[in-house]
């Protein structure tokens, strides 16, 4: 049992560190993360980064992993209850808030090296990233076992996970081709650390009176830069698939992807933007990588008082690796992103709209981000936001304020933030997503600001020397 727990934290813990893509900071002028989500965007300053504090996010995103999902009002009136209680079940309260398929998601980034200038007619950067992924899909009836708890067969065959680690080098660009169109692309070198798919296709937990069983069967395929100490043809337990060996590490793994961006400025006010993120693959290379099926059976059939002990047979799950295993490819989980913004105020103010999609190996994801931004001098910029996040209009807001003077960059900024809490409990209940990022670094080189800003001076033409 410990190798399953730990095995389950090491999954959980590829998504507990650093992201990009933070919806609220899209139309902030100041800062360089918003590069990440459209090339195209570049800040206002070139930007030297510190490796890892210069970008911490903590990035969180799912379908049902909300505490009002969770926890409900005491019906004698005195403090709260769990979704198992008895006036919960009853009523099928919880299970009636739950889709079909439940999706959690985590996503990271951490940047190692970075650096962006500016020169007379393009803006370009460089950078070293290492990101890691997972998502998840929880059946309904899984749910539906654990609060009914009544005879009857659950299905809970559409259960898999994925998750992937990578490092990417980037080299990217902006190009203002006219006064009121500007494209960028970024070119991305992958090197694949680690990946990890499993699908339980043919999986039920089975109920009677007189015991509780149950059935697993999938398949999983497993690559990495480290040995795996599992011989082809073979049967093995579940935790021998962990069993790793750091001699002769296999860099093997290789893949690319490109971002590509635009912006349009019309009428002087309003800019039309819209990128895609992260269009590439990865090749896993067959010598580093398993493939094979997963199998296991148990039963629970009650309390024995005069042994004293539970009857319960378990049979530890198996994993089959058949045959020589394949080269394969995969693709990365690409954002579409596309943006409307309108300045008034000579730049000072502006509203925005982001329409942000990701399709994940799992399940395609989107929302709409709409945002007041503020930028009352040319050092300081500040924005305020309201998602639309899984069907929920109300109560989901972000922020980011960005302090961008020559020399030094702090951001911090949050999204889908909601201020409702339970009774005697300080925690949000409407929160199923969140993203939490701070960041500090250094600015370098003049400011360069959008022509119809109030901020904008232009360059100073070199004045020819007279013979």
């Amino acid at each position: 049992m410990k190798k399953y727990i730990l095995t389950a934290l090491a999954a959980l813990s590829l998504g507990l560190s650093a992201s990009a893509q933070l919806r609220t900071a899209y139309f902030m002028e100041g800062t360089q993360f918003r590069t990440d989500m459209n090339p195209a965007l570049y800040p206002i300053r070139g930007y030297l980064n510190i490796p890892v504090i210069s970008a911490l996010q903590f990035n969180l995103n799912n379908n049902f992993l909300s505490l009002n999902n969770f926890i409900y009002p005491n019906p004698n009136g005195e403090g709260s209850v769990l979704f198992l209680h008895p006036s919960v079940r009853e009523g099928n309260k919880f299970l009636k808030k739950l889709p079909e398929d439940n999706m959690l998601g985590f996503n990271t980034t951490i940047n190692i090296l970075g650096f962006g200038a500016h020169t007379r007619k393009l803006f370009w950067n460089v950078g070293l990233n290492v990101k890691a992924e997972l998502e998840l899909n929880i059946p309904k009836d899984l749910f539906r076992f654990m609060t009914t708890f009544g005879p009857g067969t659950y299905d809970i065959s559409n259960l898999n996970a994925n998750a992937q680690a990578y490092s990417e080098l980037f080299i990217g660009f902006a190009v203002p081709v006219t006064d009121w169109f500007v494209i960028g692309a970024r070119v991305k070198g992958l090197l694949g650390i680690a990946n990890i798919d499993m699908g339980l296709d043919k999986t039920s937990i089975k109920l009677t009176d007189t015991e509780v069983s149950g059935k697993m069967s999938g398949t999983m395929r497993m690559s990495s830069i480290i040995n795996n100490q599992v011989a082809q043809n073979s049967n093995l337990d579940f935790g021998d698939m962990f069993n790793f060996s750091l001699d002769n590490l296999g860099f093997k793994h290789f893949g690319g992807a490109i971002d590509l961006g635009l912006e349009v400025t019309l009428l002087k006010n309003l800019r039309l933007s819209a990128a895609v993120t992260d269009l590439g693959w990865i090749q896993w290379h067959k010598s580093k990588t398993i493939m094979g099926n997963i199998s296991a059976d148990a039963k629970y059939t009650g309390y024995d008082f005069d042994a004293n002990e539970v009857e319960f047979d378990f049979s530890e799950p198996e994993i089959t690796v058949g045959g020589k295993s394949d080269s394969y490819m995969k693709r990365l989980n690409t954002s579409l992103n596309v943006g409307a913004e309108y300045t008034f105020c000579k730049d000072r103010l502006s509203l925005g709209v982001l329409s942000h999609t990701r399709f994940g190996s799992v399940a395609t994801h989107t929302d709409l981000t709409v945002s007041a931004n503020f930028r009352p001098l040319s050092w300081l910029s500040a924005s305020v936001s309201q998602t639309l996040l899984n069907n929920n209009a109300l109560g989901v807001f972000g922020f980011a304020l960005n302090l961008h003077p020559p020399g030094i960059n702090i951001f911090a900024g949050a999204d889908f933030i909601n201020f409702k809490v339970a009774k005697g409990i300080p925690i949000p209940v409407k929160m199923s997503s969140f993203n939490i990022y701070t960041g500090f670094g250094f600015n370098i080189g003049k400011a360069r600001f959008h022509k119809n800003s109030k901020f904008y001076k232009p360059l100073e033409k070199k004045s020819k020397k007279k013979k």
